[in-house]
């Protein structure tokens, strides 16, 4: 997955790369990149890139992600805690026979699945890199390139 960002600023073979929420995805219709959802209120998320074409600060650049690492990503935040959910419902029906403590088992072992990947989003980084510099003939669907001043990257 490729997106567009803007560089804020380099150290040696890095990157620090502002990025706007929901380009990748749906642009606002995206509800995981909503404000709602999102604690931080803010349209943008910044992330540490790989540079590899030599950008600076306040250049528009393209970031890359691979795809198969975002479907890993995307299975353990949404798969993984329906499938905990669904084998401790069966296991503990099967073995218990007592709804209440089989509900209540389900509830816990998927709010251990829900702490342990919360923990784990914070040592997860993802391999970004930066790929191309970016300008507005680079990307054809730039999510940048039709918005008014006001919502473009600033650094």
């Amino acid at each position: 997955m490729r997106q567009i960002g803007l560089v804020i600023k380099t150290e040696g073979n890095r990157a620090w790369v502002k990025m706007q929420k929901g380009a990748s995805c749906g642009e606002e219709h995206c509800p995981l990149s909503s404000s709602l959802i999102d604690d931080s209120q803010d349209d943008f998320y910044t992330v540490c890139a790989i540079n590899s074409v030599g950008a600076k600060s306040g250049d528009q650049v393209m970031v890359e992600v691979e795809d198969l690492f975002l479907l890993r990503t995307a299975f353990m935040i949404y798969i993984l805690p329906i499938l905990a959910g669904i084998l401790s419902y069966a296991l503990l029906n099967y073995f218990l026979k007592i709804p209440s403590l089989t509900y209540t088992g389900t509830f816990l072992s998927v709010g251990i699945i829900a702490i342990l990947l919360k923990r784990a989003d914070r040592k997860l980084n993802f391999p970004y890199r930066i790929v191309e510099l970016g300008t507005a003939s680079v990307c054809i669907s730039c999510p940048l390139k039709n918005r008014n001043e006001q919502q473009k990257l600033k650094p």
